[in-house]
């Protein structure tokens, strides 16, 4: 499909809090094909139209996470929850100026469909939106996304606007250590076992060693790479590889 209409037919639900991105991803989402936009200038007003989806049809939503008041993990964790008038497995992108391991975590728990990483590009945004329109999707119980705790994370970096990092000498690819080897993050394979907890930036635990990583855990990290904060994974030495 063209991009010029890869979101024909698409009603779609756009939150940002700085106008100037707003209008920037507004006017991407439009030259992609989307003539019914619903565009909300913070979390309150998103809070708001998901919550009476007036007009009823939202198929897609794209937030940014770092929003004050309601933020993007919030806004998320709602519509996993069933508190709006849309579907509980809405596809969600999540636009966000700074990347974590918590971030990372939680938004996977909670079935982000990808993360885009601003400034917004359009291709980077339409490369997105092609996989998660494709996806197959599958709501957990609520239970299960209930559980989900999104307070830390939101606290730590919820309107912190600290840049993340300058730029960095590129480190070798793999470090072997005698419990296991440190790779870098894109040249992780799936399935790959944690060899170390992953913690975030308040040391709280965010993924424990001994888990292993699937394809969307990875997927999401690698999405954030440009301003990812984990640069490694610790992972166990596989019996059988072709990584040596």
């Amino acid at each position: 499909m063209e991009p010029s209409n890869l979101l024909a037919g698409y009603r779609i639900l756009v939150a940002d809090d700085e106008a100037f991105s707003l209008s920037i991803v507004a006017r991407m989402l439009r030259e992609m094909g989307c003539s019914d936009l619903l565009s909300a200038d913070g979390g309150p007003r998103a809070f708001n139209m998901l919550q009476s989806d007036l007009p009823p049809g939202v198929k897609l939503a794209v937030v940014d996470f770092n929003m004050p008041e309601i933020n993007g993990l919030q806004l998320l964790k709602l519509i996993r929850i069933g508190k709006f008038a849309v579907p509980r497995d809405l596809p969600v992108v999540m636009l966000t100026g700074t990347a974590d391991g918590g971030l990372v975590s939680v938004a996977v728990a909670l079935d982000v469909g990808a993360f885009v990483v601003k400034p917004v590009s359009k291709a980077m945004l339409g490369t997105r939106l092609a996989k998660v329109l494709t996806e197959k999707r599958e709501a957990k119980t609520v239970a299960q996304y209930q559980a989900v705790d999104i307070e830390p994370i939101s606290k730590a970096l919820l309107l912190s606007h600290k840049p993340v990092g300058g730029a960095k000498t590129r480190g070798p690819d793999r470090i072997d250590y005698p419990n296991g080897m440190k790779l870098r993050l894109e040249a992780v394979p799936i399935g790959a076992v944690l060899a170390e907890d992953i913690r975030g930036p308040d040391g709280e635990l965010l993924l424990g060693r001994g888990t292993p990583l699937s394809e969307r855990f990875l997927r999401r990290l690698q999405e954030l790479s440009g301003v990812a904060r984990i640069e490694y994974l610790m992972i166990h030495q596989p019996k059988k590889s072709g990584l040596s």
